[in-house]
């Protein structure tokens, strides 16, 4: 399938020997829903430098060392929780935290204790229809488990 693009922005780079260039897609189909921004640089020195980016609602030149950088850190992070869990499950921690969970006396008692320690972010009907017993809680956390319950309440 081809894709329809409509130019939305078009100026020059920061070095001034090329342009910025931002366009709307949409598929070349009557029965898509989708649409995106596709940003470039068409600059041979500057496309080396920099990328255009969408954050929120703008598009921001980000340099290509921070890109990078974030990625270094963001992989980094995977594995410190990796090694987090690891460690906890080690010492008992989520088998404990598991009991603790079943120990308490109702449905509401969990979700107090889990709303106050910002563990949970949705009304306590939602938490009490989506509840699957506090194992399968724990274990979408600790990646043992498929997540249990939508987003919503996670």
């Amino acid at each position: 399938m081809r894709t329809d693009r409509s130019p939305i922005f078009s100026g020059s780079c920061e070095c001034g020997a090329g342009a910025e260039e931002i366009e709307f897609c949409t598929p070349d189909h009557g029965w898509s829903s989708s649409s995106w921004y596709e940003a470039s640089v068409r600059c041979p020195t500057c496309s080396k430098k920099y990328e255009l980016r969408c954050f929120g609602k703008g598009f921001y030149r980000v340099l290509i060392t921070e890109i990078a950088a974030k990625e270094v850190k963001k992989k980094q992070a995977y594995e410190d929780e990796k090694t987090l869990k690891n460690k906890a499950k080690e010492k008992g921690v989520v088998q404990a935290f598991i009991g603790l969970l079943n120990d308490q006396p109702s449905g509401a008692a969990r979700y107090r204790m889990l709303s106050n320690a910002g563990l949970v972010h949705c009304s306590l009907a939602t938490f009490r229809k989506n509840w699957s017993g506090a194992q399968s809680w724990v274990g979408q956390y600790s990646g043992d488990l498929q997540p249990s319950c939508p987003n919503s309440c996670v």
